[in-house]
């Protein structure tokens, strides 16, 4: 039975790892809705000892080396505590960007909107089909959140490429110090990928700023009595100049965290 997860989860591992290189530059799929879709689902592979990381996890594997937990919903396979340890922070940001614990058991059918591309969404795109960060990996990104920023910007900026595990890091540890490289950054990608748009609305979100949470745009996105993965609303340059400006305010008046 062991063997069978440690295939399913080489698997998964593998279509994981397969979405995005060091290489990848944002393409615009706005032609072809399925090819958005599949970019705003990428990810982005950190260089730092890659090659070392990938040989550990499948030499784990191969060995059965990997620990085993799980419950109905999901399956974990991840380093030993000890293994875990060893690696030194950017090796496992290496890690825990190529390789989230949390592997689902069942697969589900995800739904799809027409025209993403044309659209400004209020939560990033999210699948119950893929790998989800364990504890101690959430710990890890929260205790070094400093260094993880620097790593996303780092490796964004050489590749122009921000990837989905790289913006759901900076939601996770709260990244507000970010926000002026992710309006510098998207202003300076060919304004192509509008999920950072959602990462800025977010923090913005999460720090209850008062004029966001009043605004027009903020009812229309998110409401805490409905299912909001899916709502949205139309790209246009007004509601993206107002995001731009509403996060570079939030930003000049937060609090920064040290």
């Amino acid at each position: 039975m062991k063997e069978k997860y440690l295939l399913i989860i080489l698997l998964m591992f593998t279509i994981y790892n397969a979405q995005e290189t060091e290489n990848k530059t944002y393409v615009d799929s706005s032609n072809t809705n399925n090819s958005y879709r599949k970019e705003r689902l990428k990810n982005s592979i950190p260089s730092y000892n890659l090659s070392k990381i990938e040989k550990l996890i499948a030499k784990s594997m191969s060995m059965n080396s990997f620990e085993e937990t799980k419950n109905t919903d999901n399956i974990n396979f991840h380093l030993s505590e000890k293994d875990f340890n060893k690696l030194t922070i950017k090796e496992k940001f290496t890690y825990t960007m190529i390789y989230p614990e949390i592997i689902p058991s069942n697969v589900n059918t995800d739904s799809t909107i027409i025209h993403e591309e044309n659209k400004i969404f209020g939560m990033l795109p999210s699948s119950n089909n893929y790998p989800k960060w364990s504890v101690r990996q959430k710990k890890f990104l929260n205790q070094y959140r400093k260094n993880i920023q620097e790593f996303i910007q780092e490796s964004s900026s050489k590749n122009q490429y921000m990837g989905l595990n790289f913006k759901k890091a900076l939601l996770e540890i709260n990244a507000i110090e970010s926000i002026p490289f992710l309006i510098n950054f998207y202003n300076s990608t060919d304004k192509n990928d509008k999920d950072l748009l959602t990462v800025l609305m977010l923090l913005v979100k999460n720090g209850k700023y008062y004029p966001f949470i009043r605004s027009n745009v903020y009812r229309q996105l998110y409401n805490d009595n409905e299912n909001i993965q899916e709502f949205y609303i139309d790209y246009s340059d007004k509601n993206e100049e107002y995001i731009l400006k509403t996060a570079h305010n939030f930003y000049l008046q937060s609090p920064k965290i040290k």
